[in-house]
Parts: C-alpha cells; sequence; structure tokens
C-alpha cells in the first residue's frame, strides 16, 4: 500500500513541477501582457480618440480572433460563427469566435485552455515573425545561448542564465532597431505601428478567461493521469519532459523579449500622442 501511495504522490508531485516550470513562466508573462495592453488600450482611447484607437488597432483585433480560431481548429472544436472585425458599439465588442465541442471529449475540453489564451501565443509567434522579416532582427544568438546553457545537469543554473541571456540580448537588437539604417526605413514605421497594434490586442475578455480556467482544469488532470500511466518508464517521460521544458524557455523568452520591446513602444507613441494633442489643439 505505501508503494501504491508513494507512485501516486510522486506523479502529483511531478504534474505540479511540470506545470510550474513549463506553463507557470508562460501564465506570468501572459498575466502582464494581459493587464498592460488593457492599461495601454485606455490610454490611447483617451489620447487618439475612441473611434480612431479601434479602426487603427483593427490588425490586432483580426490577430487575437485569429489566435483563438486557430486552437479551435487544433483541437477540433466546431467554429459556429466567426467575426475578424465588426464593431458593435452597443456592447462594445470588436470581433468575436463562436465555437462549440463536444463535452465528452477530454481533449477539446483541454483545448478550451489554448483556444482561450490563443491570442498571447499567436500574437508572440506573429510579433516575432515581424521582427525578423521586416527588420531583420535575429533572436538566434541569444535564445541559442539559453538553449545551450539549459541542460539536465544545470536546470538551477540555467534559469539565471537565461534570464541574463535574455536582458543582455535587448540591447543589441534594440541597437539594430533603432540603427540609422532602420529609423530612415518605411518598414521601420510599419512594424512599430503593427508591433503597437498586434502587442496590444494581446488581451483576455473575460468570456476568454472563463474558457481557459475550464481547459485548464481538464489539462491539469489530463497530465497527471499520463504521469500515473508512464511514470513507470522513467528516462523516456524524463527526456520528454526536458524538451518540452526547453521548448518552453525558448518561447517564453521571446515572449519576454517581445513584452520589453512593446512596452518602450506603446509608452512612447502615446507619449507622442499626448505631446501633439497639448501642441496642437485640434490633434
Amino acid at each position: 500500500m505505501g508503494s501504491v501511495f508513494d507512485y501516486l504522490f510522486t506523479g502529483v508531485c511531478a504534474t505540479l513541477l511540470q506545470l510550474l516550470v513549463i506553463l507557470g513562466p508562460g501564465l506570468v508573462i501572459a498575466f502582464v501582457m494581459h493587464h498592460f495592453s488593457t492599461f495601454v488600450g485606455r490610454r490611447a482611447s483617451s489620447t487618439f480618440g475612441h473611434r480612431t484607437w479601434m479602426w487603427t488597432g483593427a490588425p490586432g483585433t483580426v490577430i487575437h480572433e485569429l489566435g483563438h480560431a486557430l486552437f479551435c481548429v487544433v483541437f477540433r472544436h466546431k467554429i459556429t460563427e466567426m467575426k475578424l472585425f465588426s464593431p458593435d458599439p452597443a456592447n462594445g465588442t470588436l470581433g468575436y469566435v463562436a465555437h462549440s465541442h463536444d463535452p465528452s471529449s477530454r481533449y477539446q475540453k483541454v483545448g478550451n485552455f489554448f483556444i482561450g489564451t490563443g491570442p498571447i501565443w499567436l500574437g508572440t509567434i506573429v510579433v516575432f515573425m515581424l521582427a525578423r522579416l521586416m527588420l531583420g532582427i535575429e533572436f538566434t544568438e541569444a535564445l541559442d545561448s539559453i538553449m545551450n546553457a539549459h541542460t539536465p545537469e544545470t536546470v538551477e543554473v540555467s534559469l539565471i542564465d537565461s534570464a541574463f541571456s535574455a536582458i543582455s540580448s535587448v540591447g543589441g537588437m534594440f541597437y539594430d532597431l533603432l540603427s540609422f539604417e532602420s529609423l530612415t526605413s518605411w518598414s521601420f514605421y510599419l512594424f512599430v505601428y503593427l508591433l503597437f497594434t498586434i502587442g496590444n490586442g494581446i488581451t483576455l475578455s473575460p468570456p476568454d478567461i472563463k474558457h481557459s480556467l475550464e481547459g485548464f482544469v481538464a489539462l491539469v488532470i489530463s497530465l497527471l493521469l499520463l504521469n500515473w500511466c508512464f511514470m513507470w518508464l522513467g528516462d523516456i517521460t524524463s527526456d520528454f519532459s526536458f524538451f518540452v521544458e526547453r521548448c518552453s524557455v525558448y518561447f517564453y523568452t521571446v515572449m519576454a523579449i517581445v513584452l520589453f520591446i512593446n512596452i518602450i513602444i506603446s509608452f512612447s507613441v502615446i507619449t507622442i500622442g499626448t505631446c501633439a494633442r497639448k501642441l496642437i489643439p485640434f490633434a
């Protein structure tokens, strides 16, 4: 009986550790992204006017809704109606994705978590790709140094190394971002606009959060059951967990860098807009 209890308890501990390491940093960054984007949205509406902000922010709304739709497809939810950008003054919605799923399917239940948080994951990927394609900003050097440091033997040290590597890389990327070549290129200003709108579209509505929490419960239960079923395989599950952890470190580093860049650009745009309104009364 004792060995059975130990096995079950080890599965619970492994599940909690996996959730902490694999999802923990992402949820923290997502939490900051959500509240920052909500704050910037309010400030931008008061600075530029609600209607102006609503229409200039259309790309961010489209990416936001596509984030929901993408994971609906991945987790086999049926999309019953989708409006990528359809402002409704009556209730304040800019777009929506209505979907349904089979309540008996655990896979589709888990999907609610990723569907609800989809704008965060897709928004990060889109900004990452825009930075590379439009401005040639490379995340490779910083990410490679992080991944090389992150080994099973040095997990504790690598977490610290990862943080310092990410911080040190930001300076180099900002140097490239604000170089004379970038500042004299139309693509730089288009990138600033897209980052501002897409980055600030990374918010979660109350229904998004509700569905995410429902999916999160299903995700925890599923992961716990998988651990109990496959823990006896030993190194195979450990190697897989570490592989997923490495991928998470890679993605979350990109999320942190995107958040940092978005904070700088958002405050710059709002500050310039505020100054312009003071200097030009009719602006």
